[in-house]
């Protein structure tokens, strides 16, 4: 009886899943993505986008955060550029030393005074905007081909220079030359991703992104100042605050370390997810 049963809850795991698969194949096909959501004025989510019962644990919640009445926010790094060569040894020290301790504690931290101008930053995010909310028939020719060139060659060409500077500090704070990194091929790849994500009308039931690590070196990540971006601190989840002009950086698994390969303690790689909100659109 028990091997019965068992036989006839995984058919209908099964089931569910294969049927799953095809509503989001069906979705996927509209080439309108969420947008096409809000603008067919959706009151609830659809059941693709739905947490089910066995990972409710993954939905944002009050007991997430800390009880303790302190806000945890992650650390934020100042790129000084002195102007003397005998002050840019000590502020080398400085930012290397900062970097080390948030690499040690978080995996993240946000960045200033990076050389990126705001306008490029502003522009980008507006560029993902912009593409998502256009005319749905003029975005499906589009669906899988950039849209605004300009300004992704532009801040693609920004991100890879700061990529650089930081992977540099990061090979400081692990002991190592500044270059080694860098020779290593740490950052030879480039992914660019832009998302969207509109106002929820259910954001009890259902996230943005899930918890999750990048399989990478480093992600830079531009949010707008909405926010919705979380990283898990000593089991709670902390939220990004958003924090104009500035770049967040977290460590992915492939520079999570032990203290046995360097010179320093270990670096990790947090989970971290994106929650939903009420609030206007966010990308």
């Amino acid at each position: 009886m028990a091997f019965s049963e068992k036989r006839e809850n995984n058919g209908a795991a099964e089931d569910s899943n294969h049927s799953r698969l095809i509503k989001l194949r069906e979705f996927d096909d509209t080439k309108l993505g969420v947008k096409g959501l809000v603008d067919a004025a959706v009151a609830k989510v659809p059941e693709i986008f739905r947490i089910s019962n066995n990972n409710k644990h993954q939905l944002p919640s009050d007991l997430d955060h800390s009880s303790s009445g302190s806000v945890l926010t992650i650390p934020v790094i100042y790129l000084k550029h002195p102007n003397t060569t005998a002050a840019a040894a000590a502020v080398r020290r400085e930012i290397v030393g900062g970097i080390r301790g948030s690499c040690e504690e978080w995996g993240f931290f946000q960045v200033v005074n990076h050389g990126i101008p705001e306008g490029i930053l502003d522009e980008m995010i507006q560029g993902v905007r912009r593409f998502h909310e256009l005319d749905p028939e003029i975005k499906k020719r589009y669906y899988t081909r950039d849209h605004h060139r300009d300004i992704l060659i532009e801040y693609s060409k920004q991100v890879k220079r700061l990529s650089k500077t930081i992977l540099e500090l990061l090979s400081e704070a692990l002991g190592l030359e500044p270059n080694r990194l860098n020779q290593l091929g740490c950052g030879a790849g480039q992914l660019l991703l832009g998302h969207y994500y509109p106002a929820c009308p259910e954001p009890e039931v259902t996230i943005g992104v899930t918890d999750h690590t990048d399989a990478s070196f480093i992600t830079i990540l531009l949010q707008d100042q909405i926010g919705g971006l979380q990283v898990l601190h000593r089991n709670k989840w902390v939220d990004v605050q958003p924090r104009k002009g500035a770049l967040v950086v977290n460590l992915g698994d492939l520079l999570q370390v032990s203290p046995s390969f360097f010179l320093y303690p270990s670096f990790v790689s947090n989970p971290i997810r994106r929650k939903n909100t009420c609030d206007s659109l966010r990308s």
